[in-house]
């Protein structure tokens, strides 16, 4: 397991919460015109306020900020989470459970829960501090559960 890379996704998901969704694999904001027309084609009139342009002009997810801060370009949603598996020395089954809604129920709880991007983003974060702390993806939820 790529404990760093974990670590590192862990502390950009943190300082820039409009930056992730856990929802997306990867909305590629230079694929349009303007941060607003991504937010509304993307999000819709009611998420409009909470998310704000950070800079890279990207939003992902857990495996979409594995292959950008790792640099690794991936334009196809089928091979995000492939790519993203690799980086982070995971298993497909831990991948599906990272990535497709398999937290343990406290964290899952908590990031639905949660009122803001912010805090999304904040349970996102110590989810992935808590793995780190395990040999494994699986270790950690079991013991999590």
């Amino acid at each position: 397991m790529n404990k760093p890379l974990f670590l590192k996704i862990a502390d950009h998901v943190y300082e820039n919460p409009d930056s992730f969704d856990l929802n997306e694999w990867a909305i590629f904001v230079n694929d349009y015109d303007d941060w607003d027309e991504m937010i509304q084609q993307n999000y819709g009139e009611a998420e409009v306020l909470g998310r704000e342009d950070h800079g890279c002009e990207t939003i992902c997810c857990v495996a979409g900020w594995a292959c950008t801060l790792s640099g690794v370009s991936v334009r196809s949603i089928r091979k995000i989470q492939a790519q993203a598996s690799v980086l982070l020395g995971i298993t497909e089954k831990e991948a599906n459970a990272l990535f497709c809604g398999g937290w343990p129920e406290v964290f899952a709880s908590a990031h639905t829960q949660a009122e803001t991007v912010e805090g999304q983003a904040q349970v996102a974060s110590d989810l992935l501090k808590e793995i780190v702390k395990y040999d494994s993806i699986t270790e950690a939820f079991e013991a999590l559960a």
